[in-house]
């Protein structure tokens, strides 16, 4: 079955300006970072008025439990991008939907289960952060209702992915800036009223909700479909959803335990007040990276859907693309992060106003350092995604996380110093300096494969 896109006036206004769903999907995704980082350059400053730099590292460190119950993705979501996007080419409707079906029931399954295992161990992960008195209570009472917040997170990002993997990356794009300033809105209101830290959870609910409904009818609306979903398990496709994910899986387990675990070096060595200063500085970071790097997410479903296309096809394809996307990185990228680098003083002060802290600019500088190295690697990670390469991405994580924590323990041993924020931030940019060689180098073997291969290269 195929799908012939709708001929209205702005589907012909945007082939026209655009060229191609492909740079349609790259330059929204530019242009939704813009926005985004507009909503949280609004949204950290009165977070901080309402709450303080204590209350809003108590939220961050229930965040901690979201990334944590993230674990029971097992990898599904990116999976069910690839695989969607190989049946969606082909034009079977019919298989796209089991896949989502079937990731769903088993994402949902699997999230109940991770969330009676953080209810069940509450007090164990609020120990961690070593907190006392009130703020030990507060987070305490609150980690069931994060808990069961994160298994709504795990449907709405396989939600995302099939949106992606059906070639609509701008979608994507637009329902995430939409539901970012959602968040942003409803947060504002509970904060306004008095619900202190409940007020953010209560915006991130916000968020989930709309784009659970908005994801579902554009999932319809683009597979024509007559119902928003067909509930039916395939033991078959979930079989493929594992094999491929499992890889994608174990590297997400480190990363996802790479932030928190950094933060909760943050807490106990620094004190749980620092928390923000890192958490501003690394989100912020990887906003300007995020600036250029969302344009390269579309390259994953459009190398998946090149699964019977010649190795010579595939190869001419590949070094195009390797080619602009480099010269993006040099030229944008560079200019952007030297900008960037040379007024970050003045514009986090002028940003946050009588909240800043000086120890910001150079936690924030050093992070640059870093996010600009794991910018030469974005590209290569979304390729050898779309190319099927899913260990790779356990082994980039592994790098990265031994280098990460390799440093924080080492320094001391290695400076005779205690460790410090400098150290956490610094051992977070080597992370992401080790893994940004290693992908390229990747990149490099798979360009080698395909150009020495006859065959018809499976995406």
């Amino acid at each position: 079955m195929s799908i012939t896109p709708p001929a209205g006036f702005f589907a012909r206004l945007r082939a026209r300006l655009l060229g191609s769903q492909l740079r349609a999907n790259i330059a929204s995704g530019l242009g939704s970072n813009v926005l985004s980082a507009i909503v949280a350059v609004a949204a950290y400053p009165i977070y901080l008025h309402y709450l303080g730099y204590e209350k809003y590292g108590l939220w961050l460190v229930l965040s901690t439990v979201v990334a944590m119950a993230q674990l029971g993705n097992f990898g599904i979501s990116p999976a069910l991008l690839k695989l969607v996007a190989e049946d969606f080419a082909l034009g079977d409707i019919d298989g796209v939907y089991r896949y989502i079906s079937t990731a769903l029931l088993g994402l949902i399954a699997i999230g109940l289960l991770c969330f009676g295992g953080v209810v069940l161990f509450r007090d164990p992960i609020v120990g961690l952060f070593a907190l006392q008195g009130a703020n030990r209570a507060l987070v305490s009472s609150m980690v069931p209702y994060v808990a069961l917040l994160s298994v709504y997170v795990l449907v709405i990002d396989a939600l995302n992915c099939t949106l992606a993997g059906l070639g609509r990356y701008d979608l994507v794009s637009y329902t995430q800036i939409t539901g970012q300033a959602t968040t942003f809105l409803v947060s504002l209101l509970f904060l306004h009223l008095g619900f202190g830290v409940w007020g953010l959870f209560f915006g991130s609910a916000a968020n989930l909700v709309f784009l659970n409904l908005v994801s579902f009818h554009l999932i319809r609306r683009i597979t024509a479909s007559a119902v928003p979903l067909r509930v039916r398990w395939d033991r078959e496709r979930f079989r493929r959803i594992l094999h491929f994910g499992s890889w994608v899986f174990g590297g997400n387990v480190i990363n996802m335990m790479l932030t928190p675990l950094n933060r909760l070096f943050v807490a106990r060595y620094v004190g749980v007040a620092a928390v923000p200063a890192y958490d501003i500085a690394y989100l912020g970071a990887m906003k300007i990276r995020a600036f250029l790097e969302s344009g390269f997410r579309a390259l994953t479903p459009e190398f998946s859907s090149l699964r019977v296309s010649s190795a010579a096809l595939v190869h001419e394809r590949l070094a195009a693309t390797d080619r602009k996307g480099s010269k993006v990185v040099l030229y944008g990228g560079t200019a952007l992060y030297c900008g960037v680098f040379v007024i970050a003083g003045w514009a986090l002060h002028l940003w946050l106003g009588s909240r800043f802290s000086p120890q910001l600019p150079g936690a924030f500088r050093i992070l640059l350092v870093g996010t600009y190295a794991s910018l030469w690697s974005v590209q290569p990670y979304y390729t050898l995604l779309g190319f099927g390469r899913s260990r790779q991405i356990l082994y980039v994580q592994m790098i990265t996380a031994f280098l990460n924590i390799a440093y924080v323990y080492g320094q001391p041993w290695l400076f005779h110093q205690p460790i410090s924020l400098t150290t956490i931030l610094v051992a977070t940019s080597l992370g992401m300096v080790g893994a940004a060689v290693y992908l390229r180098w990747e990149a490099s073997r798979l360009r080698t494969d395909i150009a020495n291969s006859t065959e018809p290269v499976p995406a």
